[in-house]
């Protein structure tokens, strides 16, 4: 049976598009396309945040498999901070999506935080929830929900720690788009981050051991995100650098970077570094 999505990658400016089709286990790329947007949508989200609207949402349960709850509801603004953008994301719907196709899209990177949290013995996930919140806010005063927080486990007694503060105005905008192009069903089926997402990416196309290390570099047009994998799992996320590929230095400063944190954190060597995003516009 033959089954199609829409992936859309959110990078600043950016949307980047891609229809998927998988026709009895065969994936084929549909279509491919980007579009540039007219306001940053976190920006604006930032600027005017309305903790006390919330914005009606039509849309069904979405799968969350790492715990996040993004029921597509923002209660942090309404859409006329992105006027211009509605028409974009309208455009992208009528080009890209056939009426009934799943959506998958990523949180905002600044709005995703990570830590490492090490324990000696197993704890419920509540527990590791709670010990994640409270090494974060160490750095940062802002409460946090526990259903903001989610974990992936690096060792039996380690953990890796993700808490997503994404006012999902994105969400807002589908929605919004969808009802001004009559579409009765916008199915939005996947909510991930970038690290996560790329690593099942790496994991499901590449031949990697188990025991095996890499360092992943991605590259995309605002930053450069750099992370650490033991075959198919995160063992470590570095904090994003805020340059991209319109840096004529983001070469020398993210394999700095990744040399300065080997050491500095005694991180074991990679075996190999997998380059990803958007390689072969780096200079």
């Amino acid at each position: 049976m033959e089954k199609i999505a829409l992936g859309i990658y959110l990078d600043g400016l950016y949307i980047h598009a891609a229809l998927m089709k998988n026709e009895q286990g065969l994936f084929s790329v549909e279509a491919l396309e980007t579009f540039r947007l007219y306001d940053l949508i976190e920006q604006a989200a930032s600027e005017e945040k309305q903790p006390d609207s919330k914005i009606e949402s039509n849309q069904g349960n979405i799968e969350d498999p790492f715990g996040f709850d993004a029921d597509g509801l923002s209660s942090y603004g309404t859409l006329t901070e992105s006027k211009g953008n509605i028409d974009i994301i309208v455009e992208l719907l009528s080009k890209m999506a056939p009426d009934g196709c799943p959506i998958a899209f990523n949180l905002f990177d600044s709005h995703v935080l990570y830590t490492v949290v090490n324990v000696d013995k197993k704890l419920r996930s509540s527990q590791v929830k709670k010990l994640i919140a409270e090494e974060l806010a160490k750095d940062d005063e802002q409460a946090l929900n526990l259903n903001q927080i989610a974990f992936s486990p690096i060792s039996e007694f380690s953990y890796l720690g993700v808490v997503h503060t994404d006012p999902l105005i994105f969400t807002s905008l589908l929605n919004e788009a969808a009802r001004l192009s009559h579409r009765s069903n916008l199915p939005i089926k996947l909510i991930d981050t970038i690290e996560f997402s790329l690593s099942e990416f790496i994991s499901n196309t590449t031949n990697i051991a188990s025991k095996n290390r890499s360092a992943v570099v991605f590259f995309s047009q605002s930053f450069t995100k750099i992370f650490f994998m033991k075959g198919a799992n995160i063992e470590y996320i570095l904090p994003t650098i805020p340059i991209g590929i319109r840096s004529s230095k983001i070469c020398e400063t993210a394999f700095s970077k990744l040399l300065y944190e080997l050491d500095f954190k005694g991180l074991e060597p990679p075996n190999q570094i997998i380059l990803a995003g958007e390689v072969d516009t780096v200079e």
